[in-house]
């Protein structure tokens, strides 16, 4: 997983763990987080749909009852650095 490995960083970059965070979400909340990221609007800027829309029936199919909440481990990944002051 990259996670942020590859965003450029003009800092000292320091070492940091990587972690996750557990939720319990239903189908509605997962895909109100996943409307959050910004590689959606780039999508759809590109593609001219919402990759949203693409995958939503497939993933209700595969999901149940949409009020079932699930846990769901998310990945937590930090860019971390330090900055200089060599004055």
């Amino acid at each position: 997983m990259r996670l942020y490995a590859d965003l450029p960083f003009p800092f000292e970059e320091l070492q940091a763990p990587i972690s996750e965070m557990t939720v319990h979400w239903d189908l509605g909340q997962l895909l109100a987080f996943m409307g959050t990221y910004s590689t959606r609007i780039r999508y759809q800027e590109l593609h001219g749909c919402d990759p949203i829309d693409l995958i939503t029936d497939e993933l209700s199919s595969a999901w149940g009852d949409a009020k079932l909440t699930k846990g769901l481990r998310l990945p937590l990944g930090f860019k971390v650095g330090r900055i200089r002051n060599d004055k």
